[in-house]
């Protein structure tokens, strides 16, 4: 094993000991980070609040994902990295050569990144929730009430006994300001001791969150007890990263407390890729298809919210031109400086937005006023083989000025750090001008591109249109079931948009209609193998399978 650095030497360097230029093997804006702090205090503050970054900044420590490349084991790597002071969360040795979520001190990252064994140290951004004494509308609107009453099916009904549910989310009982579980309980709105329905066994919780979390797993509780009141209940949160996440998929079914047949989540993290299945749809291939006598418990059906993501996002092949030819286009709407972006963000030239006439190496959006926008750029490479061909960078540059943002833009080496993915946080209610270059030299750089604001907060623009889908991540695994979201409470006076021509339209208020912000769905193309072999004939996969009730009530959510 090789021999740590001493720790109490590194409280005693100054920062300004530390290398100007951090390693190009951190990603998703670690590097930048790393450089802040050591330069750039004010903006190492900034950053560390952006709405992505899980940091600690009592610690100056952040959340970060560990790739490996397989010349060392994952127990010495984790032995050096806890070492240097690195907080182990979850493991995942599954996921190519072996990936590990961690707590890194920021006077760290380098040491981390340049330990023998380690590709890349990216920042892991935070989990969102696929978000909306009472009895939820969708058990009426799915005749779960129905089907549940005594001598409609069966002499009891059909209650769901026998059947394990298992909820992935933020929490169960924990969020601040809430009632606590127990209440829900004696309300019969839960399971457990004192149910006053007979309703008596608990939920099983195998892992919690915190406090600044929302229990949005208790409102999916007790939506999953309307509907299958006699269902046994168990919950898993989903931690700080894709390897946690992918880690409580697992122990719900192979945990012997809960043995689960169903396992439903509605929370996703913004860096799972588009074109490849990443380390949660890989977990989820895993409970659905694995005999039992390579993973405990029984098979399982899968069900994942397809997403929020609505009309915000663009799918494109590369049409690539010059660099000269696309700052010549650009001239009157962006300002190019001699370095302002950095030349070799676009060395290889420009993506053109408008490939069937005048070259535009741009594209004009606007961001709602529901929040940052967190925009996900990707390109069909691989994750975490090493064997990325393409740099792409993504350039963002004022709305009103044309002026060059760099705290906006995103500009990873990807081939150092083995990972297609460029992502920025957008202010809300502001105007930009978004450029794709390519800045490595690429002979055939990977040509399928795609662009999505991953948060929930939309942009619109000219070349954002309803053809590009905007589901992604593990609700496109093979063995998920994405499930999209309709408004559970279309009205009478709408009734007739559904009947054209009837005179007399059925009455009640139950008519589905689609929610403006469900992701689009259509054809999902997936370039490679669970390994990151690209396959001969690419997987197209058609999202969502269905679509369910949306924006029912629960004891402590909805009105």
């Amino acid at each position: 094993m090789k021999s740590r650095f001493p720790l109490w030497l590194l409280v005693l360097l100054p920062v300004a000991s530390f290398a100007a230029d951090a390693p190009s093997n951190l990603g998703l804006g670690l590097r930048q980070l790393v450089e802040n702090y050591q330069t750039d205090q004010a903006q190492f503050q900034q950053q560390m609040s952006a709405a992505t970054v899980q940091a600690d900044t009592a610690a100056n420590r952040v959340m970060v994902n560990v790739h490996l490349d397989g010349t060392r084991t994952l127990a010495d790597v984790r032995a050096d990295l806890e070492g240097l002071g690195l907080e182990i969360v979850s493991v995942d040795s599954t996921w190519r050569k072996g990936v590990i979520s961690a707590w890194l001190p920021i006077a760290q990252a380098n040491a981390a990144a340049q330990l023998t064994g380690v590709r890349s140290v990216m920042l892991a951004p935070k989990p969102r929730l696929r978000v909306g004494s009472v009895t939820a509308e969708s058990s009426v609107v799915e005749h779960t009430d129905v089907v549940n009453k005594p001598g409609n099916f069966s002499s009891q009904g059909i209650l769901g006994a026998g059947i394990s549910v298992g909820i992935i989310s933020d929490s169960y009982d924990t969020a601040a300001g809430t009632p606590n579980a127990s209440a829900g309980v004696l309300s019969g709105d839960l399971p457990g001791t004192g149910n006053p329905d007979g309703y008596s066994t608990p939920v099983v919780v195998l892992s919690d969150g915190s406090s600044s979390d929302t229990d949005e797993g208790r409102g999916m509780a007790e939506i999953a007890h309307d509907i299958a009141p006699a269902a046994k209940i168990c919950f898993a949160d989903v931690g700080p990263s894709q390897t946690s996440f992918a880690s409580s998929i697992r122990s719900l079914r192979t945990n012997a407390q809960t043995q689960c047949d169903i396992i439903a989540d509605d929370v996703y993290f913004p860096d799972e890729p588009f074109f490849s299945d990443g380390p949660i749809s890989q977990a989820i291939d895993d409970v659905v298809t694995t005999p039992s006598n390579m993973l405990a418990g029984k098979k399982v059906v899968y069900f994942s919210a397809a997403g929020n993501e609505g009309n915000s996002g663009y799918s494109s092949d590369i049409h690539l031109v010059s660099a000269a030819a696309g700052k010549a286009s650009a001239v009157g709407t962006l300002n190019f400086t001699a370095t302002s972006p950095p030349p070799a963000t676009y060395t290889q030239g420009f993506h053109n937005f408008n490939p069937g006439g005048s070259t535009r190496i741009w594209t004009k959006v606007t961001t709602d006023s529901s929040g940052t926008a967190t925009v996900v750029l990707q390109w069909d490479d691989p994750f975490d083989t090493g064997t990325v061909t393409t740099d792409y960078d993504f350039l963002v540059f004022n709305g009103t000025t044309g002026n060059y943002i760099a705290s906006k833009s995103s500009t990873d080496d990807n081939i150092a750090n083995g990972e297609p993915i460029e992502m920025s946080d957008l202010a809300a209610n502001t105007t930009y001008y978004l450029v794709i270059g390519l800045s490595a030299y690429s002979p055939s750089p990977a040509t399928h591109l795609r662009l999505i604001s991953v948060t929930g907060a939309s942009i619109s623009g000219p070349d954002i249109t309803y053809s590009a889908a905007t589901i992604f991540g593990h609700p496109t695994a093979v063995s998920a079931n994405a499930v999209g979201a309709y408004n559970y409470n279309n009205g009478p006076d709408t009734i007739a948009n559904y009947n054209s021509g009837a005179t007399n339209p059925p009455p009640g208020p139950y008519r589905p209609q689609l929610e403006d912000f469900s992701s689009n769905g259509g054809n999902i193309t997936i370039y490679f193998d669970k390994f990151g072999n690209r396959l001969a004939t690419p997987s197209v996969r058609q999202k969502p399978e269905f679509c369910a009730a949306d924006g029912v009530d629960t004891t402590f959510r909805g009105s």
